[in-house]
């Protein structure tokens, strides 16, 4: 009798543990912490400092703007001569795409291809032979 009350005591904790583990490992999945950057935008900075190909000739309008991208997908546009505008953006493959940048959009679309090598930044519209290329240093 008494052995198989030890048994039946060691069966129900190694059950009760057993369980626990198993418990324990399918609460691992906790939601992701949210990162100070999202990708390799987020936080930063970037002043354009030329345009070439389609639009250079208004490249002075253009010039000293300042794209602040926020750790939350969005990004502020900051005129040279004053003011801004919010949007969004989303990078996928190597692509940048602005929403809600309107001189950006509706002047070169809202897709851009984008290359970042240390502190510059350079933005190739994608419209073919009328296309432009953007550089931008980072502050």
């Amino acid at each position: 009798m008494k052995k198989k009350c030890f048994f039946s005591m060691l069966a129900m904790a190694l059950t009760i543990i057993f369980s626990s583990l198993l418990l324990t490992a399918c609460n691992d999945e906790k939601e992701p912490d949210v990162p100070s950057g999202r990708d390799e935008l987020s936080n930063t900075s970037w002043k354009l400092v030329s345009i070439s190909g389609w639009g250079a000739s208004d490249s002075a309008d253009w010039k000293g703007e300042i794209f602040a991208f926020g750790p939350d997908g969005s990004v502020t546009e900051e005129y040279a001569g004053g003011g801004s505008e919010k949007g969004t953006y989303t990078l996928t493959d190597g692509k940048i795409k602005f929403d809600g940048i309107n001189g950006w959009t509706n002047t070169w679309g809202s897709n851009f291809s984008y290359v970042i090598s240390g502190d510059t930044m350079v933005l190739t519209d994608n419209l073919g032979s009328m296309g432009s290329t953007f550089n931008f240093t980072k502050l």
